[in-house]
């Protein structure tokens, strides 16, 4: 499983570098709308939309589609086995939530 984050490099998994990720989501603000994120220990997920006029297949996307996306983002770690629930992942938007 590629979520595990068993092998390559694991720098996310350090707090300093997790928090700075994190925080850079902010600035995303103006160009883009972050919606869902997770911070794992090699990789990072994250689900944004452009705040100017979105593509025809964008406007199509349903919210059954976008709230799937979400789910998958927010279960990440615990496929992985690090949490058992998603908002017990502190690096993560589930944890914004819980």
């Amino acid at each position: 499983m590629p979520d595990q984050a068993r092998t390559g490099p694991r720098f996310l998994a350090q707090p300093e570098i997790a928090e700075i990720i994190v925080n850079s989501r902010h600035q995303l603000t103006g160009s883009y709308e972050p919606h869902a994120y997770v911070v794992m220990p090699n990789h990072v997920h994250i689900l944004i939309t452009p705040n100017t006029a979105l593509d025809e297949r964008l406007r199509r996307r349903d919210r059954y589609e976008f709230a799937k996306i979400v789910n998958y983002i927010e279960n990440t770690p615990v496929r992985a086995g690090l949490v058992a629930t998603p908002g017990a992942y502190c690096w993560s938007s589930a944890a914004e939530r819980d």
